[in-house]
């Protein structure tokens, strides 16, 4: 049986597609905030002989979500196993003035307001005067880590110039790491929400991982054609493509029709949100009754049916996906109140009410978010894949530079090595015959949306390029905690 050749249609709703058992008001939702990250403090511990840093372990920073881990778009061992690889065989005081330097570079963006960073955290949440709960933490994040580690490399600094115990010093470096890693993973779109409520699945990143630091351990050992190949597609397969595109809203640029669709989705939603809102105040009202309690029971069912209807058509959304999961909870809880027959208490009611008040407000704002032409969604697309891109060169360059040198993972142009990757994640089947392509005069958007991608890549400075092998990966290992 011949195979049946995915369309533009079917790759857009990929990215987005929320499986059906994690819609509003099932178990799995409604289980879903259960995960936690991993119990304990994030503390890395820094081993030094003789002033010399010979071994490092790390673990997760807290999420910029709360209890939600989110998707790291360029997978965290690679990002710790950067920093890991820049400050392995130096002496403490030498990583001391590494790690401000690293820290220094990160926190540029927040004082130019023409920077890629700054242009980023707009995008993230253009909406600066009423932000949201995920912004407020992450800026908090942000804030309290820059903060720390400035205190703690200036404490450590002190411990070496008045010969403090040997270990004083390395054990505030482990701290600051801890922070810096914390500021990091805390930046625009370095880790984004998970694709579903039940979070994440596994992606090969960990068998990726351990077949590049097979090779980076071995410099001298040749590669063959077949091993290039499997080691440049382990280096990409340490990038979320899949979680980058979702964020980027790929889908905006690439399937207009069917943002206009869920643009119409998020207009019932907000009358849904009304519709019960209006049967709040008649519950409200002193002068209702039996009859305002019978109305509402014969209309609530119909309600949550449609707001689940909605929700299973959410392209992954999380203000759609509150908007939803508040309509229906909102009327069940209503419903056993109504139920009951008893006098309903104002104050239930009202927060009830204000709930969804809020719900709606966030709606607004997507909404406009997406009120964009096709030029302004694909800037924005571009912009947000092209950092995403270029990070992950960088990261994995200074990670495991014998890898990417013996795989050519860079090329000759880093800019156009991360297009065709992104090009082949969008277009699998590019090349193949269609029946029913477009005009050959129109522009694909992919290629449009790929071709913006290459030349704000370019842009970025420093231009990728493979780092110095410092010898972490045959020596020491990067180890993390489960």
């Amino acid at each position: 049986m011949m195979k049946r050749k995915r369309t533009l249609s079917d790759r857009t709703k990929a990215v987005h597609h929320t499986p059906a058992t994690s819609h509003p008001g099932t178990s799995e939702h409604l289980n879903a905030n259960k995960r936690l990250r991993p119990a304990g403090d994030f503390v890395p511990r820094v081993t030094a002989r003789e002033g010399t840093i010979t071994h490092m372990m790390f673990s997760r920073t807290p999420s910029p979500f709360g209890k939600e881990m989110g998707d790291h778009t360029t997978a965290w061992a690679s990002v710790v196993d950067a920093l890991h690889a820049s400050l392995h065989g130096k002496t403490v005081k030498d990583s001391v003035e590494k790690l401000r330097e690293r820290q220094r570079h990160a926190e540029a963006w927040k004082s130019d307001d023409n920077s890629t960073g700054k242009k980023l955290w707009e995008i993230l949440h253009p909406s600066s005067a009423s932000p949201s709960h995920d912004l407020r933490r992450r800026e908090d994040l942000l804030d309290e880590s820059s903060r720390k580690v400035g205190q703690l490399l200036d404490q450590a600094e002190h411990a070496l110039n008045n010969s403090e115990p040997p270990d004083k010093a390395a054990e505030l470096l482990a701290d600051a790491i801890d922070q810096h890693l914390t500021y990091d993973n805390a930046l625009p779109y370095a880790t984004v929400l998970a694709k579903s409520q039940t979070g994440s699945k596994g992606s090969g990143e960990g068998t990726a991982r351990t077949a590049i630091l097979e090779v980076e351990r071995n410099p001298d050992a040749p590669l063959s054609d077949t091993e290039i190949r499997e080691t440049r597609d382990n280096l990409w397969k340490l990038f979320s493509m899949e979680a980058a595109v979702r964020e980027a809203g790929v889908e905006h640029v690439v399937a207009p029709e069917q943002t206009e669709r869920f643009v119409a989705d998020i207009g019932k939603a907000k009358k849904l949100s009304k519709d019960v809102s209006a049967f709040i105040d008649k519950l409200l009202d002193p002068n209702g009754g039996r009859d305002e309690r019978l109305a509402f029971i014969a209309k609530a069912d119909s309600i949550t049916e449609e707001a689940g209807d909605l929700a299973a058509r959410d392209p992954g959304y999380q203000e759609f996906h509150d908007m939803t999961a508040e309509i229906i909870q909102t009327v069940r809880a209503l419903q056993g109140l109504a139920a009951t027959g008893k006098a309903m208490k104002p104050k239930p009611l009202n927060e009830y009410k204000e709930a969804l008040d809020g719900r709606s407000g966030a709606l607004d704002d997507l909404k406009k978010s997406l009120d964009v032409t096709p030029e302004q969604a694909r800037e924005k697309s571009a912009l947000i894949l092209a950092h995403l891109l270029y990070r992950h060169q960088m990261t994995v360059a200074t990670a495991y530079p014998n890898a990417v040198a013996k795989s050519n993972f860079l090329t000759t142009d880093a800019a156009e090595a991360a297009a065709i990757r992104l090009r082949e994640y969008l277009s699998p089947d590019k090349g193949e015959e269609d029946e029913d392509k477009q005009d050959k005069e129109e522009e694909d958007p992919i290629d449009q949306l790929v071709n913006r991608v290459k030349a704000l890549h370019a842009s970025f400075q420093p231009r990728p390029e493979v780092g110095d092998d410092s010898g972490w990966a045959a020596t020491a290992g990067t180890r993390q905690p489960g």
